[in-house]
């Protein structure tokens, strides 16, 4: 009965591990398809996951763009992953207690925060002239309204004391450009079609903030950068002069579980949509690693040091994914099998080298017994344990004579 009982035990520990490693090689299989979470359609954000989208496409992914102007619901989706390969769009620092499944791909680029106003009143010379003023935003969830309802606070404007509106984002620039409203704050790349528009319109100013040593140190998420004179029209000096402007880091956050083929295909495009230059950022200034907000995504340190692994570069991703994932286990089992193989020839080596000590103690014991000598007591000790070697059976010995015995029991 019990021989019956050990096979069937084997079969069926060999049907767990080879369901176990079929069912870790199904999960290992990366996916084709990504998911972007950008910002409203029409935005920087928007525009430049089409960019990616197009990257992506001819590697062979497909790609999925979901517009949203809250950021929160942006953080939300990428942290939730329900997504495959879920990506977004962030600026400033998240809270990991609440989103524990992001990471960091890196900085893209930079963002300034734009106040256009109407040149009907005059110039703007500070921030509290806003107070009472009729403003329109972007959606009041979004990243661009947060920011600017913080920097409004440090001059004591709120919805309470002044009139705010929140509107999409096409609406919000016409409200400006018709005269609806006084001023909107836009927080747009400084390349877009919409920043260019308002910087030719002369029946609008853009403001250049003067006192940002103080407003940094108040809003740290935020940085300054500059345009230079004639950046959008050298021949008609538009701007006028050099303009100050507050702005933010663009992060490209991913969740934990994005597959290392996807991570390797995004930080590429990523450098090859980001490297040039623009009106805010000098050549090869982004895609940039260093100084993330969030905890970075594991390849992300490997990359920023020496790009895409040989594996990601030349094999397609799912032997890429395969054999990055179990090559250490394979080696490890070739490293204990070797272990085990020259153990084995060791053992055999010493087991041999026993055996000739042994025959050469017993031909000198019989030589000694010719000649009348006695053996000391050393010598007898020496002599059994010669014996027992001799003796010995070797597992091949072993293994001849189990298989000369069965025959006869089973008689």
């Amino acid at each position: 009965m019990k021989s019956k009982i050990k096979p069937i035990l084997l079969s069926l520990c060999l049907i767990v591990v080879l369901g176990i490693f079929i069912r870790g090689i199904s999960t290992s299989i990366p996916s084709d398809r990504i998911t972007i979470y950008s910002g409203a359609v029409g935005g920087t954000f928007y525009q430049t996951a089409l960019h990616y989208r197009e990257a992506l496409t001819s590697l062979g992914f497909e790609v999925s763009i979901r517009p949203t102007d809250d950021a929160t619901k942006m953080l939300e989706r990428v942290n939730a992953g329900e997504q495959p390969n879920s990506i977004g769009f962030m600026m400033g620092k998240s809270d990991e207690t609440r989103y524990p499944n992001i990471r960091s791909l890196g900085f893209v680029g930079i963002q300034p925060l734009f106040l256009f106003y109407s040149s009907a009143y005059g110039r703007l010379s500070s921030l509290a002239t806003l107070k009472g003023r009729d403003i329109v935003m972007p959606p009041k969830d979004s990243v661009a309204t947060q920011m600017a309802l913080s920097l409004l606070s440090l001059y004591d404007i709120t919805p309470e004391n002044t009139n705010i509106v929140f509107l999409p984002f096409r609406r919000a620039v016409a409200a400006v450009r018709s005269g609806d409203a006084y001023a909107v704050f836009l927080m747009l790349g400084a390349e877009h079609p919409v920043i260019e528009e308002l910087m030719q319109d002369s029946e609008l100013n853009v403001f250049s903030y003067t006192d940002t040593a103080g407003i940094l140190k108040r809003l740290k998420n935020l940085t300054t950068v500059s345009i230079a004179s004639g950046g959008y029209d050298v021949l008609r000096q538009i701007p006028p002069r050099p303009l100050e402007l507050l702005a933010a880091q663009i992060e490209i956050i991913a969740n934990q579980n994005l597959d290392k083929a996807a991570a390797y295909a995004l930080l590429d495009t990523f450098k090859n949509v980001h490297y040039a230059s623009t009106l805010t950022q000098v050549d090869g200034a982004y895609p940039a690693f260093i100084g993330a907000l969030t905890r970075p995504y594991e390849v992300v340190p490997e990359f920023a040091k020496a790009g895409t692994p040989w594996l990601y570069r030349t094999l397609p991703n799912i032997f890429a994914v395969l054999i990055d994932k179990y090559l250490i286990i394979g080696l490890a089992i070739f490293l204990l099998a070797e272990i085990y193989r020259v153990l084995r020839y060791l053992y055999e080596l010493l087991a041999l080298t026993a055996e000739a000590i042994a025959l050469s103690i017993i031909k000198h014991n019989l030589a000694n017994e010719k000649a009348g000598k006695r053996t000391g007591l050393i010598g007898l000790i020496f002599t059994r344990w010669a014996g027992r070697v001799v003796k010995r059976k070797s597992l091949k010995q072993k293994a001849a004579d189990m298989l000369t015995d069965e025959p006869q029991k089973t008689r």
